[in-house]
């Protein structure tokens, strides 16, 4: 037992509090002893991630409970004892969980580590693809209420799929609360293949709306063809960079708008960007969220962080895609056109990938530069949109450096 697991052991002696292990996950209250209140509705519940392994109940419950009671608090754990970087707290009210995540985002751990917190998804819809096409509505409901309790609506489409016609259900399942809903995620594929032969697709969703797609069309037959427009003197829009993105082999043409010089003396209004972290090289494991190291800021030679009194980023870019502006600011400097090495990528929230890059600016006295992004998942777009909007958010880490450089 190493010393960090003896602390919480003695933790919990001294404070009498009770922990419980379920479905990889150790849980406090829900609700704690002497709770008089209502059970906490959605909006109640906090996201905290990017945790050292080795952080328990012993640090993280007492310093939510800074902010307020706690009704519930949940760590994620893995079958070697050791947490999986992340955890949720629910407090009273909604009004309680924004006040901690205004309090406790970016504070600082006993061992040094900044916490990331964020109001949580609380998710409470599964959509389950690949459903038999003889099962009713009330079979179905039947059948998710004997693997858990909560079901509290549930819809059904069939579509056809495929060059055969072949028939495909789809359903909507929503519960009273993330909590119920995911303990049937947990068995709803193994219980459909025993008893009906079929392997469902099971998977998180916050639309009302049941998934479609051009490979699945519904009943009303296929989708119409795209009309064909007539040919314009538009010059061609330029198509996001491939990943990884590397300098091209002849200059590219100047933007068809002039994209806005900096004068002399301007200054962005923005905030100060947080600290990147280049990790070590680890494994990239489904469902864990790795401890990133110590930060690292980017050394660019004597850039100026970003000043008080001038526009915000957004106006200056007035739209432009952040990649496009950050290459053709780079080689307007002389510095090169920068390239884009995903370093890892991992779920780091319910809804969330973190996404660690390396940006390379030939130009620059350090030309590697470690930028952290963290992306919201799209259900409805692809992995194409989910990596063009993680390089988009590295771009937006570093330009306020160069917009700011002599």
């Amino acid at each position: 037992m190493g010393e960090q697991q003896r602390a919480l052991e003695v933790w919990l002696q001294t404070t009498n509090t009770t922990l419980t292990q379920v479905n990889g996950q150790r849980k406090y209250g829900g609700p704690p002893p002497g709770w008089s209140g209502p059970t906490p509705g959605t909006g109640c519940e906090i996201f905290l991630c990017q945790l050292p392994r080795e952080v328990y109940e012993d640090t993280l419950i007492p310093l939510c409970q800074t902010v307020g009671p706690l009704y519930e608090f949940r760590l994620m754990m893995n079958f070697s004892g050791q947490n999986r970087g992340f955890a949720y707290a629910k407090y009273a009210t909604p009004s309680a969980a924004r006040e901690a995540v205004r309090t406790l985002h970016r504070s600082t751990l006993p061992c040094g580590t900044s916490l990331v917190v964020r109001l949580s998804t609380e998710k409470h819809q599964l959509v389950l693809e690949g459903l038999p096409d003889v099962l009713e509505r009330v079979d179905l409901m039947k059948v998710l209420g004997e693997l858990g309790e909560g079901l509290v609506g549930l819809k059904l489409k069939t579509a056809v799929v495929g060059p055969q016609r072949q028939r495909q259900t789809t359903a909507l399942a929503t519960y009273s609360s993330h909590h119920a809903a995911s303990m049937v995620k947990k068995v709803v594929v193994q219980a459909f293949k025993k008893q009906f032969g079929v392997t469902l697709s099971v998977s998180w969703t916050s639309s009302t709306a049941l998934p479609t797609s051009p490979d699945r069309p519904d009943k009303r037959g296929p989708p119409l063809p795209r009309r064909t427009s007539k040919p314009t003197n538009r010059p061609p829009r330029l198509s996001s960079p491939s990943l990884p993105m590397s300098p091209p082999q002849t200059p590219l043409p100047p933007p068809q708008t002039p994209l806005p010089r900096r004068p002399p003396g301007l200054s962005l209004n923005l905030p100060p960007s947080p600290p990147s972290f280049l990790p070590p090289p680890l494994p990239i494991v489904q469902g864990f969220s790795p401890a990133v190291g110590s930060g690292i800021t980017p050394d660019f030679g004597g850039a100026a962080r970003p000043q008080e009194g001038g526009p915000t980023l957004e106006t200056l870019l007035g739209g432009t895609n952040p990649v496009f502006f950050l290459r053709w600011l780079c080689e307007t400097k002389g510095l090169g056109a920068p390239t884009y090495e995903l370093l890892q990528q991992c779920p780091c929230a319910e809804g969330y990938q973190l996404f660690l890059w390396k940006i390379s600016i030939p130009g620059l006295p350090a030309p590697a530069l470690p930028v952290m992004a963290h992306v919201r998942l799209d259900p409805e777009a692809g992995i194409s949109s989910l990596m063009s909007r993680a390089q988009s958010a590295a771009a937006m880490e570093v330009l306020p450096y160069l917009l700011n450089a002599p």
